[in-house]
């Protein structure tokens, strides 16, 4: 059974209140996610801690919450999470340090760059957006969803949310929700692996194949969607 949108409203509330209560500066495990401007670059779980960090660009600074007095203890940080990422997967980032706001600004990552007039590269967490000079301030629990995205300044939209099942069966018909973080309502137009969403924000996909599977959300002008594996089975 699919969630109501009402329920993944709440779901997502539930998981940006989770930032309240930080996590202490051990080896941590949270989802980070990189989507570039045409195809998501990384999307996997990851152990952190807050550490300093180090760009071509910035130098060397800490980044575990203690930034800017945000925190009294440090802990792990969105950024150090995307620095574990960076090193555990093979791909690189840059960034500049403002000493101003004691935080690092991302320009680069795995090649893709921001040009600082039509693309920027934002942060989120649990699908909601966070401030620019926010990623050595925040610290992160067990399980909270990083997400760093290239988008085009002005026409950003939602950060949508796939919500669907785990496991189907083949040429079953199985249904997805997609929500996004900005009205919390279902995102009718999204597209599911090229089915599109109504009104209601339902894509119905039937999987072909036995195996495991993969869906994800997109939109123009909207951040796309994290990704849901499916379990097919006879």
């Amino acid at each position: 059974m699919h969630l109501s949108w009402l329920s993944s409203a709440f779901l997502l509330f539930t998981a940006a209140a989770s930032c309240a209560s930080p996590t202490a500066n051990t080896p941590t495990q949270v989802n980070v996610r990189i989507e570039g401007a045409q195809k998501t670059i990384f999307e996997g779980n990851v152990l952190t801690t807050g550490h300093n960090v180090t760009t071509p660009s910035g130098g060397n600074h800490k980044c575990d919450g203690t930034n800017g007095a945000a925190h009294t203890s440090p802990g792990p940080t969105p950024l150090s999470a995307l620095d574990d990422a960076a090193k555990q997967n093979g791909f690189s980032f840059d960034g500049l340090f403002v000493s101003g706001f004691d935080d690092f600004i991302i320009g680069t990552i795995a090649g893709e760059s921001s040009d600082n007039i039509a693309d920027i590269w934002i942060s989120g967490l649990n699908f909601f957006s966070q401030g620019i000079f926010e990623t050595c301030k925040t610290e992160l629990n067990a399980g909270d969803k990083v997400l760093f995205a290239l988008v085009s300044v002005g026409v950003q939209g939602s950060i949508l949310q796939l919500i669907g099942p785990t496991t189907a069966r083949v040429n079953q018909p199985v249904t997805f929700t997609v929500v996004g973080s900005v009205s919390l309502f279902p995102i009718q137009g999204a597209t599911v692996n090229g089915v599109t969403t109504d009104a209601n924000g339902h894509a119905t996909l039937t999987f072909t194949q036995t195996g495991l599977n993969s869906a994800k959300a997109d939109k123009p002008g909207s951040v796309r969607s994290n990704r849901v594996d499916i379990q097919v089975t006879d």
